[in-house]
């Protein structure tokens, strides 16, 4: 993380009580599920699978 980020990330932070914070967490980790989710192994991916099974 880059130290733009991290301050940022502390600006936004500042005054947040734990149950926001978690919130934050939940709603964000939700959303990565979600995009996490759509993904599908395209056949390179298949064959390094089936390779690496084999042996």
């Amino acid at each position: 993380m880059n130290e733009e980020k991290i301050q940022l990330l502390l600006q936004i932070t500042d005054g947040l009580s734990k149950s926001e914070w978690e919130r934050v967490v939940e709603v964000v980790n939700q959303n990565y599920s979600y995009q996490a989710a759509k993904v599908q192994l395209n056949s390179h991916d298949k064959e390094l699978i089936g390779h690496w099974l084999k042996k």
